[in-house]
């Protein structure tokens, strides 16, 4: 396996056998659908940074993904062939009997994201990367949290709020993880790119990791609702129960740690914005049911890894 100069990874050609098993594992593997953001949260200090982050590198699609199409998603990942690593990456796929030609330029198309220096990555294999503490200085700016030399990944709850939430978004929007509650090395030093502003081609980005968590037989298939904006795009003949609707969140309060003060103050920032936009209590009421449905699922999850005898959590 060799790196090109974009930092995409190339391989060599699949056999039939192996492309059989791998088409095999595409039927089981689980759909990734990038969730919703509450664009009036990233309004509210200390998260505005995220909002002019996007912004500045023209990515606020981003905050309002489609609803997805999982079954045709799928298909969409099955039928992928032709990859090819010359002058441009790109692949052939086929959906609904239609042949599609995937690459950057299509990606920037369906997603008004510019085509910039073509790096897929922000730091190239010649060029240096940042060092964990110098992660760690962007990521919990005055906090006591360092990263140990032994470990290749620190909690979640090690990057302080703000910073949490981007990263949160980075992590089911951007560059996908079956399990976030711990930030892998290369995603901190990703989200520590973004922050610091190092250029890189996100369309490119989003068809390197395509092809590489298809490959790579990871247990989830990335972008459904950026594949499903492709699908749009090119296809006329979708039928209408194709559709599933998109998750909510990352929700503010929900990603953030906060003590109820913070929380309380956030909210009623939250609704005096909502105010000033003539959005009533509707609009409060759908972003606290995102809260409470994260709280339910968190509970959940706990009770499977508490002892039986601490396992009622709604004392």
């Amino acid at each position: 396996m060799e790196v090109s100069a974009s930092g995409s990874t190339v391989r060599r050609k699949r056999t039939l056998e192996e492309k059989a098993i791998l088409q095999n594992k595409i039927l089981t593997r689980n759909i990734v659908i990038e969730r919703g953001v509450v664009q009036t949260d990233l309004m509210v200090e200390p998260f505005r940074f995220i909002n002019d982050i996007f912004r500045a590198n023209q990515w606020t699609s981003l905050f309002s993904p489609v609803d997805a199409y999982p079954r045709l998603v799928r298909e969409f990942y099955y039928n992928i062939e032709s990859i090819k690593r010359a002058s441009e990456l790109s692949f052939k796929t086929k959906v609904l009997g239609h042949t599609l030609t995937i690459n950057t330029t299509l990606i920037s198309e369906v997603t008004g994201i510019p085509l910039t220096n073509g790096k897929a990555v922000p730091y190239l294999p010649t060029e240096q990367e940042p060092s964990k503490s110098d992660i760690m200085v962007v990521l919990n700016p005055g906090g006591g949290h360092q990263w140990d030399d032994n470990k290749s990944n620190i909690p979640i709850g090690y990057v302080r709020a703000p910073e949490r939430l981007l990263t949160r978004i980075v992590m089911q929007n951007i560059w996908p993880i079956s399990r976030n509650s711990h930030v892998p090395l290369d995603r901190a030093i990703f989200i520590y790119a973004i922050i610091r502003r190092v250029p890189f081609c996100l369309c490119s980005h989003f068809l390197v990791t395509m092809l590489e968590l298809y490959e790579e037989h990871s247990i989830a298939l990335p972008f459904g609702g950026l594949i499903t904006k492709i699908l749009k795009a090119k296809l006329s003949n979708i039928p209408e129960n194709e559709q599933v609707a998109v998750p909510e969140g990352p929700f503010v309060a929900s990603s953030s740690g906060s003590s109820v003060s913070d929380v309380s103050t956030q909210l009623n920032q939250i609704i005096e914005l909502l105010q000033s936009q003539g959005h009533g209590i509707e609009a409060l009421n759908t972003r606290l049911g995102v809260l409470e449905r994260d709280v339910q699922q968190v509970k959940a999850a706990l009770r499977h890894l508490l002892p039986e005898d601490q396992r009622d959590l709604d004392m």
